[in-house]
C-alpha cells in the first residue's frame, strides 16, 4: 500500500528520494578519476501525481532524462549536472519548509541561472595549441592517460574532420591518420554496388589504378592485363578517363561472378586532368596516360596505388587513405580524418571504452569550439559575483540564494572526496582572485588552469541548465493548481464592465455557473475554461497567468489538453464583456472561424506608405513554447508564441539576441505543421506594445503521425518576411510523456529600420525528411492576403539523389553531350544546341509535374498571366531543388505552357528558413549598403574572362561609384581570411573556380584561391567575422561553379548559402552547376550595370540572365540568388 503525502515539504522530500541513487553515485565518484559517475536510473512509467512512490518515481525519471540529455548534447558533465540538481532541489526543500512560495523560488532560480551562464560565457578562454587540447582530453577521460594522449593526437591531426572510433581485435588503442578526398563522379554502372539497399559500393584495403585512356579498349586485353597487374585477391578501384562501355561491362562481369571485387569511376573526357593528378598523388601512384593498345597489350608493369577505404555511389566517390606521417601531400586538396581502433580483453570492456571516447571527443570538440574555464568548481564559485549584482527582491531572492548555494557544491564535493574539509577549501578559494583553486590530485592550492584543471564552457553551461530544468520540474509539482469547484458552485464577476469604446457603460453580467473543461496544466494552472450562462449561452475564457508563472517565458503556457479548443478571440475583435482577473471572457460571436477558414488580416501597405528609414523600432526576443513530447492519441496540445522584452534563461530563442521591430505595425505569425491537424487559424497577429511583452498567440494542434516532427513559424511585417523559428517535437505512441517543454529558436529582424516593397508573392516550401523520402508542403502568400496551403506532396526518394543526377545532366548538356547516352556508357554523341534547350525545358516540365500538387497547378493555370513579370521570393527549408528551372505547363482547358522558366518570367529570389542547427533565420535585408568592396580573382585561375571581370568591376565600383577597393593584391587564403575578419566591406565578389561536396558541404566545398588554396564555408566563423556580417549584412557574389548548392551537414543545411545567411549576410549569389567562362562574365557585367542603375535585385538578376543567354548553354539558368527580390543596392557613404 502506498503512503499518502499532504505537504509541499513531504512532496519535495519524496522527489529527492527518487533522485538520490543518481545523485549519490555522482557524489561518490566525483573527482579526477571518476568513470560514468552519473547513475543510470531504472525504467519506469511517467508519474501520475498523488502518492509518495509516484513522486519518488518522478525524481528518478527527471534524473534519468537529465543524464541522457547532457551526454547527448556535450558528452561530459552528467555527474556535475547530477550534483548541481541534487543541491538545487535540496536547497529548495529547505526554503519551502520555511514557508517560501515554490513559484517565486522557481522564478528567482531562472533569473539566477541566466546570470551565471552569462558570466561563464564571458569568462571562457579559447583553447590554443596542442598542449591545451591534450589537457582538455585528459579532463574528459579521467584516469585513462593512454586514451587521452591518443585522442588529443587524433584531434590535432583531424581538426574539424571526421574521427571514427571502431573496435579492433586484441588489446590496446591504435590511431590511424587518414586523408579524405571526394570525387564528384560515382560508379560507372550500378552493378558495382555491394549494398543493394543503399546502392553503394564499399572497398577495404584496395589497390588504386588511375588512367587516362585514348582509344577503344579491347575487353579481353583489359582483363588479361589486370590479371597480371593487380592480384584478384585484393579489391581494385579504377579511376579512368575515356574508358568505353564495353570495357566497363567486362569489369562488371568479373565483379558479379566474384572473380574480383572492384569498382570503376568513369571521368568524362576532357574533365579529368587535374582530378586524376590529385587522386594519383593521394594514393601514391601515377597517371597512366597512353594509347589503349600500348597500355593494355604491351604487358608493362604498373605501380598501383592504395586506399584504406573507398565508398562509391551514384555521382560521388569518397577515398580514405592511411597517410601516416607522409609529407608529400602539400598542395593536394584533402580533408584530414582519423580512425581510433579500440581493443580490450572483452567485447563489453571494448564497448564501454569506445563510449567513453565518443563522449570525450564530443566534450573536447565542444571545448575547442566554445572555450574553457577554470576547473575544480572554481568557475562556478567565481560566478557568484554575478548573483550579487542582480536586483531581485522579495521571495524571488530565495531562488537566487538556492542557485548560489548549489553552485558551491561541485567544489565542496571534490574537496570532501579528497579527504579535505570542504568548507575550509571553499573559504580559501573565495579569498583569492582569478583561477585560484584546490588541485585535488596534489592536495595543493594554486592556479588550476596552469596545472591542467579545466572544464569546457559548453559542458559547464549544459550541466547547469540541465540541473536547473530538473529543479524547475520538481518545483512545478508544488505550484498550486486552479481548484476544481463543484459543478453547482456559483461564481460572480465583481467588477463593472466597460466596452473598449469611449467609456460606454455595460450592464452587469448574469451570474455564471462554470465548470473547468479539462485538467489543470502542469505549470501555472489551467488556461482555458468553458463557462455556461443559464444553460443557453456558452462563453469561453482564457485564464491569465497565475502568480508564479514566469513572465519572461512562454513555457508556462505550453501544455496538452484532452478536449477540442474553445473559442480564441482574434486580435482586434470586439470584446463585449471584460472579466476581472484571473479571467477574460468573450462571446461565441467573437470566436475565430473554424480551422479550415482563414483569419482576416489587414492588407499590406502600399510601397509609398512604407515607413521611412529612421522609423522607430523596439528590440524584442522570440519566445516559442510547446510540449516537447506528446501522445499520438491526445486530442490537442498548444503552441504559444510571444515577443518579449527580455529572454528566458532556459529558452533557446534567447541566444539569438534582440531584434528590431516597429511597434506601430502588427507582426503576422504563420504556422507550418506537417503531420498535424491545426485546430486554430494558421495565421495570427501579434501586436507589439511600445514597452513590455506582447500578448501570446496560441495555436492548437493534434498530432497525426509518430516520430520527430518540426513545427515552423514564419514572421511577416508589412508583407515582408522578417524571420522564422523552428521547434522540434516528438510524437510518441504512449501517453504521459508531455511533461517537459520545448522552446523554439528564431530570429526576427528588419534591416536598418527600413522595409523594402513587399514581394507580390511569397512561396513557403516545407520539407519533411524521412527514410522513405519525405514530403513537400507548399504555402502561397499573396501580397496583402492570408496564405493558402496546398496538398502535401509525398516523395519516394531523397531530393539529394534527384538533384545530383539533375546537375550532372546539366553539366553534360553544357558540354554538348547527351546525358542519356552518357549514363548508359555508350560512345558520347554531341547534340545540337536546339536539342540542349529542348532537354532543359523538359527538365523544367518534369519539376512542375512531379513536385507541385494538382491544386497548386490548377490555381496557377487560372491566374498565370498575373504571375508574369511579378516578384516572388521562395522561402524553403530544403537545400537541393533548383526552383529557378520550374517551367509550368498544362492541358486544361486547353494545352498551354509558359514561354520561359520561372527565373526568366518573374523577378525570382530565394531565402532559407532554417540555420545550421535547424533554428530560424532572420529575414532578408531590404537595403544592401556598399561603401567598400573586395574582388577575389586569383591570377592563376586560367579563366580568360576573370581578369576582364575584375577590371570591369574595379572601374564601375571604384572609379565610377567612388567606393573603397579593399581587394587583396593576391587572393590567398591568408589574405581573404584577414579581409573577412577585419570587416569594413559591403560586397565581396569572387571570379574563380569552385566545387561543391554533397558529403561534406562545409568542409570540402571550396572557393579556389591563389596558388590552388581552397576556402571552405567553415572559414565563416568566429566573433569578428560574424559580428561584421550580422551588423553590416554585406553581399556575396561567387561567380564560381556549383557554389550555390546546399546539402545536409551534421546538424542542418551545409554549404556557402546557409553559412553566410546564418551569419547575417544580406545577399548570396552563385551558380548551382558548371558555368561557361564567357557567359559567366556576360552575366556579371549585366548584373552590376542593372544594380548600379538602381534596379532591385530580382529584376537585375533577371536581366543578367537574359544578357548571358546563349543557345545550347544553360549557364544563364544556373544562378540562384538568396535575397529580397525588391532589395536595392545603395552605393557610397551618402546612403
Amino acid at each position: 500500500m502506498t503512503s499518502k503525502i499532504d505537504t509541499p515539504a513531504e512532496t519535495i522530500e519524496m522527489i529527492l528520494t527518487g533522485m538520490e541513487p543518481t545523485v549519490g553515485a555522482a557524489r561518490a565518484g566525483f573527482g579526477p578519476e571518476r568513470r560514468g559517475a552519473a547513475g543510470q536510473g531504472g525504467a519506469g512509467a511517467s508519474p501520475s501525481l498523488g502518492d509518495a512512490s509516484t513522486f519518488a518515481e518522478l525524481g528518478a525519471t527527471l534524473m534519468r532524462r537529465m543524464t541522457t540529455e547532457v551526454r547527448r548534447e556535450v558528452g561530459d558533465g552528467a555527474a556535475t549536472a547530477a550534483v548541481l540538481a541534487g543541491a538545487m532541489v535540496r536547497e529548495s526543500s529547505k526554503r519551502i519548509a520555511q514557508g517560501d512560495d515554490p513559484a517565486r523560488i522557481k522564478r528567482g532560480m531562472s533569473v539566477a541561472v541566466g546570470a551565471v551562464i552569462s558570466h561563464l560565457d564571458q569568462a571562457a578562454k579559447k583553447i590554443q595549441g596542442q598542449d591545451e587540447i591534450g589537457r582538455i582530453c585528459a579532463t574528459c577521460l579521467k584516469g585513462d592517460h593512454e586514451a587521452s594522449a591518443v585522442l588529443a593526437e587524433a584531434i590535432g591531426w583531424a581538426g574539424d574532420g571526421q574521427i571514427l572510433i571502431e573496435p579492433k581485435e586484441g588489446g590496446g588503442l591504435e590511431l590511424r591518420r587518414l586523408a579524405e578526398m571526394e570525387l564528384h563522379f560515382g560508379y560507372a554502372s550500378p552493378a558495382f554496388a555491394t549494398d543493394a539497399e543503399r546502392m553503394s559500393c564499399a572497398l577495404e584495403a584496395c589497390s588504386v589504378l588511375v588512367m587516362k585512356v585514348d582509344g577503344d579498349v579491347e575487353p579481353r586485353a583489359l582483363s588479361r592485363w589486370l590479371q597480371a597487374a593487380a592480384p584478384p585477391s585484393r579489391a581494385l578501384l579504377l579511376v579512368a578517363e575515356g574508358l568505353g562501355g564495353e570495357a566497363i561491362e567486362a569489369l562488371v562481369h568479373e565483379h558479379r561472378r566474384g572473380a574480383r571485387r572492384c569498382a570503376v569511376v568513369a571521368i568524362p573526357a576532357g574533365q579529368g586532368d587535374a582530378l586524376l593528378d590529385r587522386v594519383a598523388a593521394l594514393t601514391r601512384t601515377s597517371v597512366r596516360a597512353e594509347g589503349a593498345k600500348r597500355l593494355f597489350e604491351g604487358g608493362e608493369p604498373v605501380e598501383l596505388g592504395s586506399a584504406f577505404r573507398v565508398h562509391v555511389e551514384r555521382g560521388r566517390t569518397l577515398l580514405r587513405v592511411d597517410v601516416g606521417s607522409r609529407a608529400d601531400l602539400a598542395g593536394v586538396p584533402l580533408l584530414p580524418a582519423a580512425l581510433l581502433q579500440v581493443g580490450a580483453a572483452t567485447e563489453a570492456e571494448s564497448a564501454a571504452r569506445r563510449r567513453r571516447l565518443q563522449d570525450a571527443l564530443k566534450a573536447a570538440r565542444a571545448a575547442i569550439a566554445g572555450g574553457v574555464l577554470p576547473g575544480g568548481g572554481v568557475a562556478f564559485v567565481s560566478a557568484q559575483a554575478a548573483l550579487d549584482a542582480l536586483e531581485v527582491g522579495g521571495a524571488e531572492r530565495a531562488g537566487v540564494d538556492v542557485v548560489r548555494q548549489a553552485i558551491e557544491e561541485p567544489l565542496l564535493q571534490l574537496a570532501r572526496n579528497a579527504g579535505e574539509d570542504g568548507e575550509r577549501v571553499l573559504q580559501e578559494v573565495r579569498t583569492r582572485e582569478g583561477a585560484f583553486g584546490h588541485v585535488v590530485v596534489s592536495k595543493t592550492y594554486g592556479g588550476v588552469v596552469e596545472r591542467g584543471v579545466i572544464d569546457a564552457v559548453d559542458v559547464a553551461r549544459a550541466s547547469l541548465k540541465s540541473a536547473a530544468i530538473v529543479a524547475e520540474e520538481a518545483l512545478a509539482v508544488l505550484i498550486p493548481k486552479a481548484p476544481k469547484p463543484e459543478p453547482t458552485a456559483v461564481h460572480t464577476f465583481e467588477s463593472t464592465r466597460e466596452a473598449r469604446g469611449a467609456g460606454v457603460s455595460q450592464p452587469e453580467p448574469r451570474r455564471p455557473r462554470f465548470l473547468e473543461s479539462f485538467d489543470a496544466v502542469e505549470r501555472g494552472g489551467s488556461d482555458l475554461l468553458d463557462i455556461a450562462f443559464g444553460g443557453d449561452e456558452l462563453l469561453s475564457a482564457r485564464r491569465l497567468p497565475v502568480p508564479g508563472a514566469n513572465p519572461r517565458s512562454a513555457r508556462d503556457f505550453g501544455a496538452a489538453s484532452p478536449l477540442p479548443p474553445p473559442g480564441v478571440r482574434p486580435a482586434g475583435a470586439s470584446r463585449p464583456a471584460e472579466a476581472s482577473p484571473p479571467f477574460e471572457v468573450w462571446s461565441p460571436a467573437d470566436a475565430p472561424p473554424p480551422a479550415e477558414a482563414s483569419l482576416p488580416l489587414d492588407a499590406s501597405p502600399p510601397a509609398e506608405a512604407s515607413p521611412p528609414v529612421d522609423a522607430p523600432t523596439v528590440l524584442r526576443h522570440v519566445d516559442v513554447a510547446c510540449p516537447r513530447r506528446m501522445w499520438l492519441g491526445a486530442e490537442r496540445f498548444t503552441l504559444v508564441v510571444r515577443l518579449t522584452v527580455a529572454p528566458s534563461s532556459l529558452s533557446v530563442a534567447s541566444r539569438t539576441g534582440p531584434v528590431a521591430l516597429r511597434p506601430s505595425e502588427p507582426v503576422r505569425v504563420r504556422l507550418s505543421a506537417p503531420s498535424f491537424d491545426v485546430l486554430s487559424p494558421l495565421e495570427q497577429e501579434i501586436r507589439i506594445p511600445a514597452s513590455g511583452d506582447s500578448d501570446p498567440v496560441v495555436f492548437f494542434l493534434k498530432p497525426t503521425a509518430l516520430g520527430e516532427r518540426a513545427l515552423l513559424l514564419d514572421f511577416l511585417q508589412s508583407g515582408n518576411p522578417v524571420g522564422s523559428a523552428a521547434v522540434q517535437v516528438e510524437v510518441t505512441a504512449m501517453p504521459g510523456a508531455s511533461s517537459d517543454t520545448a522552446h523554439g529558436s528564431g530570429a526576427v529582424r528588419t534591416s536598418s529600420g527600413s522595409l523594402a516593397e513587399a514581394p507580390e508573392r511569397m512561396l513557403y516550401i516545407a520539407y519533411e525528411r524521412s527514410p522513405a523520402g519525405g514530403a513537400l508542403t507548399f504555402t502561397l502568400i499573396r501580397k496583402g492576403e492570408v496564405g493558402r496551403t496546398f496538398t502535401r506532396v509525398p516523395l519516394s526518394s531523397s531530393p539529394e539523389d534527384f538533384t545530383t543526377s539533375l546537375y550532372r545532366e546539366l553539366n553534360l548538356l553544357r558540354a554538348g553531350k547527351d546525358p542519356t547516352v552518357d549514363a548508359l556508357g555508350r560512345p558520347r554523341l554531341a547534340i545540337d544546341r536546339e536539342d540542349v534547350d529542348t532537354k532543359i525545358r523538359d527538365m523544367g516540365f518534369e519539376l512542375w509535374k512531379t513536385l507541385f500538387p494538382e491544386d497548386f497547378r490548377r490555381m496557377y493555370a487560372a491566374e498565370r498571366e498575373a504571375w508574369r513579370d511579378s516578384s516572388m521570393i521562395i522561402l524553403s527549408d530544403e537545400p537541393f531543388i533548383p526552383w529557378e528551372l520550374v517551367w509550368p505547363y498544362g492541358t486544361e482547358p486547353e494545352r498551354w505552357h509558359d514561354e520561359e522558366p520561372w527565373c526568366l518570367s518573374m523577378s525570382l529570389t530565394r531565402w532559407l528558413r532554417r540555420n545550421e542547427q535547424g533554428g530560424g533565420h532572420e529575414g532578408p535585408a531590404a537595403a544592401l549598403r556598399v561603401e567598400a568592396f573586395a574582388l577575389l580573382v586569383p591570377t592563376d585561375s586560367n579563366l580568360p574572362s576573370a581578369p576582364k571581370e575584375k577590371e570591369f568591376l574595379a572601374r564601375l565600383l571604384g572609379q565610377d561609384r567612388k567606393l573603397q577597393d579593399r581587394s587583396p593584391k593576391y587572393a590567398t587564403a591568408k589574405e581573404v581570411k584577414a579581409l573577412l575578419k577585419n570587416g569594413g566591406y559591403g560586397l565581396i565578389h569572387a571570379a574563380t573556380h569552385g566545387n561543391f561536396s554533397t558529403s561534406a558541404p562545409d568542409a570540402i566545398t571550396a572557393l579556389w584561391l591563389e596558388g590552388g588554396e581552397p576556402l571552405s564555408p567553415r572559414a565563416i566563423n568566429g566573433p569578428d567575422i560574424e559580428a561584421h556580417l550580422g551588423a553590416a549584412r554585406p553581399a556575396f557574389v561567387f561567380n564560381a561553379c556549383e557554389l550555390g548548392q546546399g546539402a545536409w551537414s551534421l546538424v542542418g543545411i551545409g554549404g556557402w548559402a546557409n553559412r553566410l545567411i546564418s551569419a547575417g549576410a544580406g545577399l548570396f549569389l552563385a551558380p548551382l552547376w558548371l558555368v561557361s567562362d564567357d557567359r559567366a562574365y556576360a552575366f556579371c557585367e549585366a548584373l552590376y550595370r542593372e544594380l548600379a542603375n538602381g534596379a532591385p535585385v530580382g529584376k537585375a538578376v533577371r536581366e543578367a540572365r537574359r544578357a548571358a543567354k546563349k543557345d545550347g548553354d544553360p549557364t544563364h539558368l544556373a544562378y540562384c540568388v538568396y535575397a529580397h527580390p525588391n532589395a536595392r543596392f545603395v552605393f557610397g557613404s551618402g546612403a
